[in-house]
């Protein structure tokens, strides 16, 4: 264990002053990119120094570790709000690239927190996603999401209910809860034999984790079934990949549960779902 008396006492860095034109500099987060540099995106604000006065997201970049940091601000995010942007978290996301989270805050009543991606480590930002579960008022303090080691994203945040978006009917105490991402999309098909009302022989046809499946047909052509579907992903677009699969019709009747083969298409009489 090193001498305490021989360490080097904490020293400061960094230290963003408010000005004229910039009355007020706060709450950030800090990554690390892959060529060892530091990322540290921050709120700024330019018109005011309250929580509702206009502000973006600007960062800056440190090449020692955070021991300097340059004097260049960049703005990562413009005012995309009504009142600001603020309160960032930033994290190294499990399925690739870089995850910005910010809040956009509109009025009393309307504060939700978004996500970016970049793929680029913070040269480019992609759109954003809104990640909240319903509309409201959600205080996210920066730093403050996390992932488990499934991938999963945790957002611990603070509610305040507001009936008509002023500041009169804007609650000062919160409901504490938190949002769990639900990124997992797999396509799966599952049989009926009761016209709806109970699914079994749940089979995945696709499982990637950043894959986004949606708007399917199915065909039947004597004992095949055709599907058609989008397959996209975070690096395409969700919606931008067409994808056709096919398969003999036994398949969907594998596993427990199942009376047996399905025999041809026009012989069988349950009911296949996609989701």
């Amino acid at each position: 264990m090193q001498d305490v008396k021989k360490m080097a006492a904490p020293k400061v860095s960094l230290e963003l002053n408010p000005g004229p034109s910039n009355p007020r500099n706060s709450e950030g987060a800090i990554a690390e990119l892959a060529d060892g540099r530091l990322l540290l995106a921050y709120t700024r604000f330019y018109a005011g120094s309250a929580d509702y006065a206009p502000a973006e997201i600007a960062c800056r970049f440190s090449s020692d570790l955070g021991a300097t940091w340059d004097d260049k601000n960049r703005i990562v995010v413009a005012n995309e709000g009504d009142s600001n942007v603020m309160s960032v978290s930033l994290l190294r996301l499990a399925r690739g690239g870089l995850g910005l989270f910010y809040l956009v805050k509109n009025s009393w009543g309307d504060c939700m927190l978004y996500l970016r991606k970049s793929f680029d480590e913070g040269q480019t930002w992609g759109e954003r996603t809104c990640c909240a579960p319903d509309p409201g008022y959600y205080v996210v303090n920066n730093d403050r999401v996390i992932q488990l080691s499934t991938g999963r994203l945790i957002v611990p945040a603070a509610w305040h209910h507001c009936v008509d978006g002023t500041r009169e009917t804007h609650r000062s105490q919160a409901k504490a809860m938190a949002f769990l991402s639900d990124d997992r999309t797999p396509l799966v098909t599952a049989i009926s034999y009761d016209e709806g009302r109970a699914w079994r022989n749940h089979r995945p046809l696709e499982t990637d984790l950043d894959g986004c499946y949606c708007y399917t047909s199915m065909t039947f052509v004597g004992d095949r079934v055709l599907l058609s579907y989008c397959a996209g992903d975070s690096r395409v677009g969700g919606l931008n990949r067409l994808r056709v699969r096919g398969f003999n019709i036994d398949w969907l009747f594998i596993g427990p549960g199942s009376p047996g083969s399905a025999g041809s298409a026009g012989q069988w009489r349950a009911s296949i779902w996609l989701s």
